[in-house]
């Protein structure tokens, strides 16, 4: 299972991700990554996103978006 953190060295960073864009599964609306959030009591990552459809801002787990393709 990937780790998600901010700033730590061999560790995946969930600031890498900002500034891309991916599909929720391969099929649902494709959203934006703003930034990152605050850390989860389970060790993950919310990230902000903002949903390209609808325009409506939230927080969606790092392990979630990591796991949703990327749009080129």
């Amino acid at each position: 299972m990937e780790t998600a953190t901010v700033g730590k060295p061999g560790v995946l960073d969930a600031r890498s991700l900002v500034g891309t864009v991916r599909r929720f599964g391969r099929t649902g609306p494709m959203y934006e990554i703003t930034g990152v959030g605050n850390a989860t009591p389970d060790g993950d990552v919310l990230l902000r996103i903002s949903v390209l459809l609808s325009g409506e801002k939230l927080d969606y787990p790092f392990l979630e978006a990591i796991r949703d393709p990327q749009v080129d």
